[in-house]
């Protein structure tokens, strides 16, 4: 039977297509179920910094590659940012699509590897819709310039080669620390052979090449480049400590994401999951691939080096070490050990499979093409039979363009809602978390409160909309009634006073507490000398502070007389006590009255936002003293 070639018109025809309709269903701009991380990555890419941006808000886990160029394309060709994250993550999938097809001879597996990277199946969908994504496609490209590095002739082509693999495999890293299991495995892979790296087995004969010498210092250089820039990036990158220790789950936690991915497969197979292609898709994967890898076989040649043609071996071996991983981590299984993180695993098993595919023997190819041609399509089509049925699903951000109307404005509410609202056109609409929160990055804060008009968002956070509410030490009042915009209830509110109050129960204090109906609370907190004079009176209440001047009032009262000593000293502290931004000492004498609540001035200006700022009182001793409030004032 004569063998049919695909053409190399048609492949690259395909080829592009798939593409073409794969960005107009996954990428940023169309995906009908946009998350909170993909908003973000918009929204960082706008005014991108340096190095503050590196990684993502509130983390140092995933490296913002996508931001940093995309706003390249900001700047240079006015893209909106939306469009520029769209655009470059296409072009960095599509070039990590590339590199790998360079292990397929034939056009016909390339062309079945393109439809499985852009059109994976729905679980493994975050392949396109997350990082994990960029991630795998720099390290296959660090793959195919190492390959290019092995097979070039010249010293300065090799070492430029070299170079370049280096930088996509810091670049990986960079994006997620995951990839450096990845990179271990691959190099203990090439060990296995390969005349570059005779340095291990033979380390005299190898170390009298002086190619050997300038390869290795390439690497040495790049390898101290890469922690340097790793350690830069992370020690600037802010984080939720809470997910990242421990490090690894305890056997009872491990077991616990083992049921978990175990639990999500059982609905796959009884057709539970809401896709009912994917299910069929499972079923056929848990009949056939047993069946081409029980029905194949290698076809090894004499003096055949690993290398040659057995790159499934390596994928075979990431697909299970990278699955033990991520079952063993803190951090997935603390965000629910979701889906997208188990992407990466589905896609090496596949490309596991379809390599093996080409490089071993059957009795019957021709079937077999066909059957992973079946399984692979299915697959493919679980991916986007979510978005037509039941019903066509419109993309988020066409959704979400309905904000567009407010024009400028800022937008409070919870995370997981309210970043999406402003990823739309983050140059006019500035969206922060609630002040109960963790702020990733404060300085939206400040941006949001610049804005003429303030909504806040009705969600878990806010069941409905209070006359008056505190937010980010400002009181805000109601205005008008509540609208509704892309699916979310949101009601207008304004400034009305930059006047903070805080009590007694918004602080911690030491002593005890005496009814006074003068007080704000109708009580004071009473504090003798013979309590702990190392300890502050009063402290709290842990707040964030914008830039701007201020004033801090302190309530006191106290058993007066004309002595000048020392009785307490007043000061704001930020960063949860390690920095000192103003202080006051008080005096007996400072006091006009005996026993009658006074105020005490403390002013302040800061020239950069803050977290964790404290108003204290520390006692000196010598008399009673009492505490009402601090009232916190914009000036």
């Amino acid at each position: 039977m004569k063998k049919i070639e695909i053409s190399r018109f048609w492949y690259y025809s395909i080829i592009a297509l798939i593409i073409i309709v794969s960005y107009f269903h996954f990428s940023v701009l169309y995906y009908p179920f946009l998350d909170t991380t993909s908003a973000i990555t918009i929204l960082m890419t706008p005014g991108f910094s340096i190095p503050g941006d590196l990684y993502f808000w509130g983390q140092s886990f995933y490296g913002s590659l996508i931001p940093f160029l995309a706003q390249l394309l900001c700047i240079t060709y006015r893209f909106p940012p939306a469009m520029a994250v769209a655009v470059v993550q296409y072009i960095i999938l599509t070039a990590g699509f590339l590199a790998l097809s360079t292990l397929f001879k034939s056009r016909f597996f390339r062309l079945l590897l393109c439809l499985l990277w852009f059109f994976p199946s729905w679980h493994s969908i975050g392949h396109l819709t997350s990082v994990i994504g960029i991630q795998m496609s720099l390290f296959v490209i660090g793959i195919y310039l190492i390959n290019r590095f092995r097979s070039a002739y010249l010293q300065g082509t090799k070492l430029l080669w070299l170079s370049a693999a280096c930088i996509a495999f810091i670049g990986s890293i960079w994006i997620s620390d995951l990839s450096f299991i990845s990179l271990i495995l691959l190099i203990l892979f090439l060990l296995i052979g390969t005349r570059e790296f005779e340095l291990f087995s033979s380390p005299l004969k190898a170390l009298k090449e002086k190619s050997m010498h300038l390869t290795l210092l390439t690497i040495l250089f790049w390898i101290l480049a890469g922690i340097g820039f790793l350690w830069y990036a992370k020690s600037h990158a802010s984080k939720i400590i809470s997910l990242y220790h421990p490090l690894l789950n305890s056997p009872s936690e491990m077991l616990v994401s083992v049921k978990m991915l175990l639990l999500s497969f059982f609905h796959l197979l009884i057709f539970a999951s809401g896709n009912v292609i994917e299910s069929i898709y499972a079923w056929l994967s848990l009949i056939t691939l047993p069946w081409i890898v029980v029905t194949s076989k290698l076809n090894n040649q004499p003096g055949d080096p690993l290398l040659k043609g057995k790159w499934f071996f390596f994928f075979g071996l990431n697909f299970i070490v990278l699955l033990f991983c991520l079952l063993a981590s803190h951090w997935v299984s603390a965000n629910g050990s979701d889906r997208r993180y188990f992407s990466i695993v589905w896609i090496s098993l596949w490309i596991t499979v379809l390599l093996f595919s080409e490089v071993s023997v059957t009795s019957n190819p021709s079937l077999r093409k066909k059957i992973l041609l079946i399984l692979i399509f299915i697959g493919s089509v679980s991916s986007i039979f979510p978005l037509y049925i039941p019903v066509n699903v419109p993309s988020r951000n066409t959704v979400l363009g309905e904000f567009k109307s407010l024009e400028t404005a800022g937008i409070i509410g919870a995370s997981s809602s309210v970043y999406l609202s402003s990823c739309v056109d983050p140059n006019h609409i500035k969206a922060t978390p609630h002040d109960k929160e963790y702020i990733r990055n404060f300085n939206l804060v400040n941006d949001v409160f610049k804005q003429n008009r303030l909504y806040l968002m009705k969600d878990e956070w806010l069941k409905s909309f209070p006359d008056t509410i505190d937010q980010f030490g400002f009181l805000l009042q109601r205005r008008g009634e509540p609208f509704h915009k892309a699916g979310y209830e949101l009601c207008r509110y304004e400034k009305i006073i930059n006047r903070k109050s805080y009590g007694i129960s918004d602080m911690k204090y030491q002593g005890h507490l005496v009814e006074d109906t003068n007080a704000y609370s109708r009580q004071v907190a009473m504090i003798t000398p013979d309590f702990d004079r190392s300890k502050h009176f009063i402290y709290g209440p842990f707040i964030n502070l914008a830039k701007g001047k201020y004033t801090v009032l302190f309530r006191l009262m106290t058993n007066r007389d004309l002595s000048i000593d020392n009785v307490a000293v007043l000061d704001i502290s930020a960063n949860f006590g390690k920095e000192i931004l103003a202080s006051r000492t008080i005096r007996l004498c400072d006091f006009a009255r005996n026993h009658h609540l006074e105020e005490f001035d403390v002013p302040f200006e800061t020239t950069k936002d803050y977290e964790g700022v404290e108003f204290r009182v520390m006692f000196l001793g010598g008399v009673n003293l009492s505490f009402d409030r601090v009232v916190l004032l914009e000036r």
